[in-house]
């Protein structure tokens, strides 16, 4: 959580690649985010996280970009990598968590547990 320099109240951080909320928009400030491989020291929300670590892997547009930015210290070129496979991560995102609510539904209605 980081401090309002206008009001002085505690607000959540915001994500540098997305300027979403730090871990999410869903629970601002309820967690750490996750941490930037850009620098290693700088929190992003949670998707941006997952989406820096995905999209090397999956594009090779992205990876290139962010490859390129981290050379030449150029954290434009790195952002416009990650945020490629936003859409995609978002998606991913979605999904599972679809299932992961399908999945507790059905396990209620069975009485049975996956924990």
């Amino acid at each position: 959580m980081g401090r309002n320099i206008v009001t002085g109240e505690e607000s959540a951080e915001i994500c540098f690649i997305c300027s979403g909320y730090i871990p999410n928009n869903e629970t601002p400030g309820a967690y750490p985010g996750a941490l930037s491989r850009w620098d290693n020291t700088t929190e992003i929300c949670s998707l941006c996280g997952s989406a820096e670590a995905m999209a090397p892997l999956v594009s090779e547009q992205a990876r290139d970009l962010m490859t390129e930015g981290l050379q030449t210290q150029q954290r434009e070129l790195w952002i416009e990598g990650i945020r490629l496979w936003l859409p995609e991560q978002y998606e991913m995102n979605k999904q599972m968590s679809e299932s992961l609510k399908t999945l507790k539904a059905l396990e209620a209605k069975e009485g049975v547990s996956s924990e």
